[in-house]
């Protein structure tokens, strides 16, 4: 993991080549990996990539960027505002060349999402009432509130890689608790 700092953005503002390699490098691995996840592939997923690192570049370079150590959250708010606009840009576009029509799906829940999401944060709650207090606000942290991880080190004054310790033992402890559980308390994915 790379500390990022006011030194490393002003590099990049000052157009260092080795920092803009690294920052390519390191980065371009990671916003490819997050389009994967969301689904995207081949020319679309180069295209969001480039355009993410090029905004993220142009940014540096003009100092928006406030905060030095959240910079990875900076380029993934900035990777976030690419795949927004695609999508805009491609919804007309994808289903001007359909030929059958579209067929709309309401939004509202189904009853069986809310039975079903019922019984997910009963099993939520359940689990978190019986792992450890620190177990809890680890998982609590990571998963629910979704904090970055570098304040979450320090919250807990650990290094990242010995937070992966503590959420790996964190989950080994909630997938006990769970394995001990009722069956019909078990969702695949509740956690």
């Amino acid at each position: 993991m790379h500390n990022f700092d006011s030194d490393y953005l002003n590099r990049l503002k000052m157009r260092d080549s080795e920092t803009e390699s690294h920052f390519a490098a390191y980065f371009s691995r990671l916003v490819t990996i997050k389009l994967r996840m969301l689904g995207f592939s081949g020319g679309a997923l180069e295209d969001m990539r480039q355009e993410t690192l090029l905004r993220v570049l142009k940014g540096a370079r003009a100092g928006t960027v406030q905060q030095p150590e959240r910079f990875s959250s900076y380029v993934y708010a900035v990777c976030n505002h690419v795949v927004s606009e695609w999508k805009r840009a491609e919804w007309p576009a994808r289903h001007e060349q359909e030929d059958e029509a579209l067929e709309f799906i309401d939004p509202a829940p189904q009853p069986e999402d809310n039975i079903r999401q019922d019984e997910i944060r009963k099993t939520v709650y359940w689990l978190l009432d019986r792992v450890s207090r620190r177990d809890r606000s680890i998982l609590l942290a990571v998963f629910m509130d979704e904090r970055d991880k570098d304040e979450i080190c320090r919250e807990f004054n650990v290094s990242r890689e010995y937070l992966r310790v503590l959420l790996h033992r964190a989950l080994l402890n909630a997938k006990k608790k769970l394995g001990n559980a009722d069956s019909k308390w078990i969702q695949k994915g509740a956690l």
